[in-house]
């Protein structure tokens, strides 16, 4: 299959020895590649192979195609360009694709970026926080805090927990480009009325908002790089990501 070192493969290793397929008989020579697959039946009946993937890496590399798809479509009808101090898309489908460009990247950084948190996150670990109450302390396993607990804590306080480093929060640019990205998200997936409604210019809607997005991937990748830098190991998709 091509693409065998795509960087968005989850794991990749090589035989330590020579291997003989049960199935084939066919001898598999010391020091070739294995790739994790996953199968999965589809429409037809038949059953379908597939490399498994990162999910941080398809997200980040979604997103950045995206916004890549919306700046090329900015340059095509020149935004930025000329004196005037008036400028439209000169179609509909165009203005349409350029939002909706900008709002896939932003939905898929940001969940690209808990993708990565929750991989962070240690089988045996156990989180304790005051959940409903400043008397009830609550332990949470892997399993809890990836449903309960919110993204902004396990950021702030999970992670820098785990990894025993101090919390971004506050303290680095990366909480800044996170607490954007997740701004952003939220509009999007919880849009009110009132927030895409029809406005001047000095009125922030969630319109004027996607216009002068910074790259949603870039903000995902500056929290998992804050991350990354403090770990033993940096994942093999970011060692491989030609994105940063």
């Amino acid at each position: 299959m091509k693409g065998q070192t795509d960087w968005r493969l989850q794991t990749i290793t090589n035989l330590a020895e020579d291997w003989t397929s049960p199935w084939t008989n066919q001898i598999a020579p010391k020091g070739s590649q294995i790739t994790v697959v996953t199968v999965t039946k589809i429409k037809s009946g038949k059953v379908l192979t597939l490399p498994l993937p990162n999910a941080t890496a398809l997200m980040i590399n979604s997103s950045q195609r995206s916004y890549r798809n919306a700046s090329s479509l900015r340059r095509k009808h020149k935004l930025d360009e000329g004196k005037s101090q008036e400028v439209t898309f000169r179609d509909y489908p165009a203005a349409f694709e350029y939002l909706e460009y900008l709002m896939e990247s932003i939905l898929t950084a940001h969940a690209g970026l808990e993708a990565f948190v929750n991989d962070q996150i240690p089988e045996n670990y156990e989180y304790a926080s005051y959940r409903k109450s400043d008397v009830i302390l609550e332990v949470s396993d892997k399993t809890k805090i990836q449903r309960h607990i919110s993204l902004s804590e396990k950021i702030s306080s999970v992670l820098p927990d785990i990894l025993e480093i101090k919390t971004p929060r506050g303290n680095s640019n990366s909480w800044e480009d996170f607490k954007k990205l997740k701004s952003l998200r939220d509009r999007i997936t919880h849009m009110k009325s009132e927030d895409r409604k029809s406005a001047q210019p000095d009125i922030n809607t969630i319109w004027h908002a996607l216009v002068d997005v910074e790259p949603p991937h870039e903000q995902a990748l500056s929290v998992i790089t804050y991350f990354v830098k403090h770990s033993h190991v940096a994942p093999r998709w970011y060692e491989k990501c030609p994105i940063k």
